[in-house]
């Protein structure tokens, strides 16, 4: 059997063909291979740390680490060590370990609420040396949805019992509650009328002012009047003690003239007086002077005697 040439080629054709797609496929397959090598920074130089988990919840090889927002490591292989500790080993990129030192921590957190868990690498503020080789980082656990709606129904169930007992006792009539806002009423009611009454008292209190600010004004009125007549009787006051002072002063002579002359007066007529007793018809007609002894002090008088009936 005879084949020509020009029957053999459509064959080699479409072999040719699935060869060349074939080597197309494979090539954009290493591509894409080598492309998520590279984004998983197998082809850099890496630092592998470790940390210490009390399970494994949450944690997934492959997982990112993330330092500040940044992508800059992975989780490399999660084990179970003797004492049922977790070991995580984590591979991070030596672009951004000089920024890590020994004090920072690996915090297990969520990316918004619903988004993807990551390793975030917290710093630390003290100034120890960067990490190294096969260090061992803190391990902390961030608080997800669960643990949060758990620590705020704690909270806030407690709230919710202290206002049913508020409301359960504002319903009470006989309750304090009531008690008290009756009580606050009548208060405030006494308030006002404690009010009013000041409120007249003020009122009363400016007719007073009013009535002696207008006493004060006839007061001030009178006053330069009475003040002239205070400083006239004044004067003449002084006048008339002046006309005493000159009467009764050697100078003038009038008042010493005038009781000498009184003097000599009554020492003449003592004189007559006397000269008169002593002539006989007048010393006839006169009795004669008893001496009396003056009383001792403490001397009492007798009673006179009592008669009988």
């Amino acid at each position: 059997m005879i084949f020509h040439a020009d029957q053999m080629r459509p064959d080699n054709t479409v072999r040719g063909k699935s060869l060349l797609f074939a080597a197309g496929a494979v090539f954009l397959f290493g591509a894409l291979l080598v492309a998520v090598l590279i984004k998983q920074n197998y082809f850099s130089q890496t630092t592998t740390l470790y940390f210490f988990a009390p399970n494994a919840q949450g944690l997934n090889v492959g997982m990112s680490v993330k330092f500040v927002g940044f992508k800059v490591g992975r989780i490399d292989e999660i084990s179970m060590e003797p004492q049922a500790r977790v070991k995580v080993t984590l591979s991070l990129n030596d672009d951004y370990i000089h920024l890590i030192n020994r004090d920072a921590k690996a915090r297990l957190i969520k990316e918004g609420l619903i988004g993807e868990s990551v390793v975030e690498i917290v710093p630390s503020e003290s100034h120890a040396r960067q990490v190294a080789q096969n260090d061992v980082l803190v391990f902390e656990r961030a608080r997800d949805i669960a643990e949060l709606a758990d620590s705020l129904a704690g909270q806030i169930l407690p709230i919710l019992a202290d206002v049913k007992k508020i409301t359960a006792a504002l319903s009470d009539a006989d309750g304090d509650i009531r008690a008290s806002i009756k009580n606050a009423q009548l208060l405030s009611s006494d308030l006002v009328r404690t009010a009013q009454q000041l409120n007249s008292l003020a009122v009363n209190g400016n007719r007073v002012l009013a009535v002696v600010h207008h006493s004060v004004g006839i007061v001030d009125e009178a006053l330069p009047t009475m003040m002239y007549d205070l400083e006239s009787g004044t004067n003449n006051m002084q006048a008339i003690s002046a006309e005493i002072r000159k009467m009764t002063t050697p100078p003038s002579g009038q008042i010493p003239r005038m009781l000498n002359h009184g003097s000599v007066l009554i020492r003449d007529s003592k004189e007559i007086v006397g000269e008169a007793k002593r002539t006989w018809p007048i010393r006839a007609m006169l009795p004669e002077a008893e001496q009396v002894l003056l009383p001792l002090d403490g001397y009492v008088a007798p009673l006179p005697p009592r008669v009988s009936k």
